[in-house]
């Protein structure tokens, strides 16, 4: 990631809190069931500037879900659990160009 970061905010998910949820699908449901999910995105304001001149900012995100499929076939106790991560980082390219929006006519 090019730049020096100037400032940055973290944003914390975790379904493993008391009072938190996860609404599985009805698919997933009788595939497997959804029981934990924990995601953080750092959202990273940098020294340089974009091509209109405000700062050029990133978001990086990672996000673990653990999946529960059925139970374990070789005898010992539990469900097979699966943790997909993803790791993800994006950029904002461009502000919304207002000026260019066309409103229909009354």
């Amino acid at each position: 990631m090019p730049g020096t970061v100037v400032r940055t905010t973290v944003l914390e998910v975790d379904a493993s809190v008391q009072d938190a949820r996860i609404s599985n699908i009805l698919f997933n449901v009788r595939q497997l069931n959804t029981s934990d999910m924990k995601s953080t995105f750092c959202i990273m304001e940098l020294e340089e500037k974009d091509a209109h001149g405000h700062p050029r900012s990133v978001m990086q995100c990672s996000q673990i879900v653990m999946l529960d499929f059925f139970a374990r076939r070789e005898g010992m106790p539990g469900l097979i659990r699966w943790p997909p991560v993803s790791i993800n980082t994006m950029e904002k390219v461009c502000e919304p160009m207002m000026d260019r929006a066309e409103m229909p006519a009354v």
